[in-house]
């Protein structure tokens, strides 16, 4: 499956959010990336807490994200 981040990114391959491995890349808006390097549960069933690297700075954040959002990874 291939979408189209808003912005100025090029057609990427998707996935949805449950199905993310540690390791993908995901592509944001504008180019950015960030590196999963962790996964778990949500609060609710239908969530997903990600942790996310950033490559350029390698500083980690938390995003709860639906489960069934998809997103751009390359």
């Amino acid at each position: 499956m291939l979408i189209y981040p808003k912005g100025a990114c090029p057609i990427r391959p998707g996935k949805h959010v449950r199905e993310l491995h540690v390791g993908d890349i995901i592509h944001w808006r504008y180019g950015d990336t960030e590196v999963v390097v962790g996964l778990a549960p949500g609060q609710t069933a239908d969530t997903i807490t990600c942790q996310l690297r950033d490559p350029e700075t390698g500083s980690i954040t938390e995003m709860e994200m639906p489960a069934d959002l998809l997103v751009a990874i390359g």
